[in-house]
């Protein structure tokens, strides 16, 4: 029979192991709480209650504290810092993805907690925050909430335009591309766009010019194309065509001629092409190949 005393060690180990298995064992928290620190406690806002820990809310999510789980925000709004949701500002909108964006081009969120943007009228574009539409300066227009610089030939004189307007035969747009103005001396425009110089023996004297006129045989227009002047001796031209130096074997010994004349046989024209020469006695020509004195 055993004694007293081992009875009684025996009796506080047992007791000792008991004391022991109760501090390991995990008490049984409620919804929503986790074990630490030795007591049940809820998750902090931004986090949840996983199997055994708190955990953070993923990205676009949010949670007020001693949540189960995270939530999104709706239309309109953002999460901030993962604990509450916010209106979008205005200028941007959400459709419940978690985050605002910025409204596409040519459209607008006048306020804020936008689901949507709205899209600008034509003739006008977003003022730079997005929160209303601004009217689109002269010169420049939109079909689609964007404005842009009128195409080359055409104008527009006013705020707002949906379009821009052709200039009419005779002139082009100015260099604003707010109004047209007169083609000068010189040049022409046959219809919408820029005017353009005078062909080579052709010419205008006035402004808004819709054609230029023909110099005609023996001239030819001038460099600025504003005047016709008459070829020099040695050169000619017929309708529409610059002043050419005459062929070898024939002369123009005047100004103005429409065509040269072909040397007789036996002589050759000179180097200036003014003038036909009889040919050296060692040399021969006839009508169809005249010599032509280079050094004369």
């Amino acid at each position: 029979m055993a004694s007293l005393p081992s009875l009684l060690l025996a009796t506080l180990v047992v007791a000792a192991v008991a004391l022991q298995c109760a501090a390991l064992e995990v008490p049984q928290c409620a919804a929503c709480e986790v074990f630490a620190a030795g007591k049940c406690a809820p998750c902090a806002a931004g986090t949840f209650a996983s199997s055994s820990s708190c955990e953070p809310c993923a990205e676009g999510t949010y949670s007020l504290g001693g949540a189960c789980k995270c939530d999104t925000c709706g239309a309109g709004t953002q999460v901030v810092n993962g604990t509450a949701c916010a209106l979008c500002a205005a200028g941007t909108f959400s459709q419940g993805a978690g985050e605002c964006q910025a409204c596409p081009a040519g459209s607008i969120a006048p306020s804020s907690g936008a689901t949507e943007c709205i899209e600008c009228s034509c003739g006008s574009q977003p003022s730079s925050d997005k929160t209303g539409c601004e009217p689109c300066p002269p010169g420049e227009y939109s079909g689609k909430g964007v404005c842009a610089a009128c195409p080359a030939g055409t104008y527009s004189s006013n705020v707002g335009s949906c379009a821009c307007s052709e200039c009419g035969a005779g002139t082009e747009a100015d260099s604003t591309q707010t109004s047209c103005q007169l083609c000068q001396p010189g040049t022409y425009s046959l219809r919408s766009g820029s005017c353009q110089a005078c062909p080579e023996g052709e010419y205008v004297s006035s402004w808004g010019a819709t054609s230029c006129d023909l110099c005609g045989c023996g001239y030819s227009s001038t460099a600025d194309g504003t005047a016709c002047e008459m070829c020099p001796p040695g050169q000619y031209s017929q309708d529409e065509s610059a002043c050419t130096t005459c062929p070898t074997g024939s002369v123009a010994p005047y100004w103005g001629y429409c065509e040269c004349t072909t040397c007789a046989p036996g002589s050759g024209s000179n180097h200036a092409g003014t003038e036909c020469l009889l040919c050296p006695a060692d040399r021969k020509s006839t009508r169809l190949n005249s010599s032509h004195f280079a050094n004369l």
